[in-house]
C-alpha cells in the first residue's frame, strides 16, 4: 500500500514514537508567544483608546507585535478603537449652498470700494 508521505517523514513520526513511545507533538516545541508585559498593555491602551485614525501596523510596529496581536489585546481591554474613515464628497446642494456662503462672507470682508487688494497667482 503506497501513502502519499515522503519517506523522511514517516521516518521522523517512527523515530519520535521509540523514543518517547508516542507520536503527538512535544509540548512546547512550536513558536514562543509574543505576550507583552502589564506596562506595555497600559500603554498600548492609552496609545489607541478613543482616537481615531490610529494605524494599527503602527502600533505593531513600536510595541514589537504583530497585528493581530495588537487587535487581541484592545479587545480584550474593551478598548473603542476607530478605523480612519475619509470624508464624504459634498453633494451638488452642499456646493452650491457653500459658494453661497463663501461669496456673502467674501463681500462682507473685503467689500468692493475698500482698499484692500486680492491678488490671485497661481505660481507659487
Amino acid at each position: 500500500m503506497k501513502m502519499k508521505m515522503r519517506r523522511s517523514t514517516l521516518y521522523d513520526i517512527l523515530g519520535s514514537y521509540e523514543r518517547r513511545k508516542t507520536a503527538e507533538r512535544k509540548g512546547g516545541s512550536g513558536r514562543t508567544a509574543q505576550k507583552l508585559l502589564e506596562l506595555e498593555r497600559r500603554r498600548l491602551k492609552q496609545a489607541a483608546n478613543n482616537k481615531k485614525r490610529v494605524s494599527d501596523r503602527k502600533l505593531a510596529a513600536k510595541f514589537n507585535v504583530s497585528r493581530s496581536y495588537v487587535g487581541k489585546v484592545l479587545r480584550s481591554q474593551n478598548v473603542k478603537y476607530f478605523k480612519g474613515q475619509k470624508c464624504p464628497d459634498s453633494t451638488l446642494e452642499q456646493q452650491t449652498r457653500q459658494i453661497k456662503c463663501l461669496r456673502s462672507m467674501n463681500r462682507k470682508l473685503y467689500p468692493p470700494n475698500s482698499d484692500v487688494v486680492i491678488i490671485l497667482d497661481d505660481e507659487s
